[in-house]
């Protein structure tokens, strides 16, 4: 099937688009990249120190992250006030690391702000940028449609207290529904995805120095850390091992991405660096999907530039070194620190995911029409009622961790619809990619695979699976473009000096595609 040609609406890079006058249903951002005086590997070098320094301080003092959460939203208002779609992109990407800083800080937040920030950003974007919503933006708010009615089941079990069951389970499947909404609308120039990756590669540098320095300061103490058979807490900030390894799996993807498109050789290093610490701390907390959801989403970008043979030499590139590397150095380091508890922990393929995910299957046959309803699945062995009167409240009976038998389990035969149109919505969005789609597929990837391990437990699982309907069109601006002087349409100057601008890209350039 070929995607229909694609015409866009380019937009002033601060001034963003109201309406779509040409009714082409896609809106291009970052059209021209803005200027900074610092050399931008500096910049970017300036701000991953930043990141750590802030998650740091966040760890140490919670309340520092409740200052960082009320900045982000007066950062949203303030870009919807504007509606600058660029920084409503640019803080949802940011949001996906800040959310397990927050988490693993214990800040003094509502533990669903990601999600629920990641929903209020779509929601604003929508109605005051764009005209009407897209056939697949339909699809997606019918996905979650389907997951509403058996609500009425959890509020009946649980007399009235259900709306934290129901927030828990729901949070994650509405904010792709509206990600979805949102972002099959948008299109970017070159420059901006790649700020984009950034943004995501420099997030997951809080949650990675809060994790390294909490290990540190543990062996610090002269005690010795003991590694088992079982996710380790102390070498993941004393947070979930689970959540903690997956963004820091993303960060090592949108890392090794940069790695493959970023133009300027300093970059690519730092990019590197940063993707190398955060493998390196995601296979030290021992949980294995964090790094295997990464393996499966590189090995398919492998294969999805395998057929171009200007991107496949960097890819192949980037690749080798990473293999390189992780099998000759890495790997027997970590085995080495860890007495030998590493390679028994990554070659076991025992799981208890999978009774797990028997369960829910058992579940889904007692109630096949709606299921139990949203969070009642851990319910099932012990009633809502008796773990009321206990005293843990059946905290340690294990939930569902595979999103889509949860889905069986909690709403029956519509979550199967409902799973049958999420699928339909991945096809979708490689279908309508052109020259960006081993962007498109990467993320997907990545995202079905932490649903296969995790459900949708943080929003950057959403986020990423949202993103791969975003298409990158255009090319970078031009060497030595013309200085941009002071557009009286914008609310405030554009600064005159620039850094070196990237080189212009090709269908056949290095690098795969004009997409990227």
């Amino acid at each position: 099937m070929t995607p229909e040609p694609l015409e866009t609406v380019r937009l002033h890079p601060v001034v963003q688009a109201r309406t779509d006058p040409r009714g082409t249903g896609t809106v291009t951002f970052g059209a021209e990249p803005q200027r900074v005086a610092l050399p931008r590997p500096a910049l970017l070098l300036v701000l991953v120190m930043a990141q750590a320094v802030l998650g740091r301080v966040i760890f140490l003092r919670p309340t520092v992250g409740l200052v960082q959460a009320a900045v982000i939203v007066g950062l949203v208002v303030y870009a919807v006030a504007r509606r600058d779609a660029m920084l409503c992109l640019l803080l949802s990407a940011y949001i996906t690391g800040a959310e397990i800083v927050w988490r693993q800080a214990r800040a003094p937040v509502p533990y669903q702000l990601g999600p629920y920030l990641m929903i209020l950003i779509s929601v604003l974007a929508v109605i005051l940028v764009y005209p009407a919503i897209n056939h697949l933006g339909r699809r997606a708010l019918l996905y979650v449609g389907l997951l509403i009615p058996s609500a009425t089941l959890t509020i009946a079990a649980t007399a009235g207290n259900a709306r934290q069951l129901i927030a828990f389970s729901l949070a994650g499947p509405l904010a792709i529904a509206v990600l979805i909404v949102w972002l099959s609308q948008v299109a970017v120039a070159p420059w901006l995805y790649r700020r984009m990756l950034w943004t995501l590669a420099i997030t997951g540098v809080g949650p990675l120095a809060i994790a390294a320095t909490n290990l540190s300061d543990y062996l610090g103490t002269g005690e010795q850390l003991v590694f088992s058979d079982a996710s380790n807490f102390t070498a993941s900030g004393g947070f979930g091992p689970v959540q903690v390894s997956s963004v820091l799996g993303l960060t090592v993807l949108a890392c090794v991405l940069l790695a493959i498109v970023e133009t300027e050789f300093v970059a690519r290093v730092l990019a590197g660096l940063v993707g190398a610490a955060a493998a390196v701390q995601s296979l030290l907390t021992f949980s294995r999907g964090g790094m295997f959801s990464t393996a499966f989403a590189v090995a398919a970008l492998a294969l999805m530039l395998a057929n171009n043979p200007q991107g496949r030499r960097r890819a192949v590139a980037v690749v080798a070194v990473v293999f390189a590397l992780g099998y000759f150095v890495v790997i027997p380091r970590l085995d080495n620190f860890t007495q030998g508890a590493f390679k028994e922990r990554f070659t076991n393929t025992e799981t208890g995911r999978t009774d797990l995910a028997s369960s829910d299957l058992d579940v889904f046959a007692e109630h096949p029409i709606f299921g139990v309803g949203p969070g009642m699945t851990k319910y099932q062995r012990l009633s809502y009622d008796v773990c009321k009167l206990r005293n843990d409240a059946c905290k340690d009976e294990a939930s569902s961790h595979t999103e889509f038998t949860r889905m069986l389990s909690e709403h029956g035969a519509v979550g199967i619809v409902s799973l049958v149109i999420l699928l339909s919505l991945a096809w979708g969005a490689i279908v309508r990619a052109t020259n960006d789609r081993y962007l498109a597929v990467t993320f997907l990837v990545w995202s079905m695979a932490q649903m296969f391990y995790a459900n949708i437990r943080i929003v950057a699982v959403a986020f990423a699976f949202a993103v791969a309907f975003i298409r990158v069109v255009g090319e970078d601006e031009v060497r030595d473009a013309p200085v941009e002087e002071h557009d009286g349409r914008r609310r405030r100057p554009v600064p005159v000096a620039r850094a070196r601008p990237d080189r212009s890209w090709d269908p056949t350039a290095e690098v795969p595609g004009a997409a990227l």
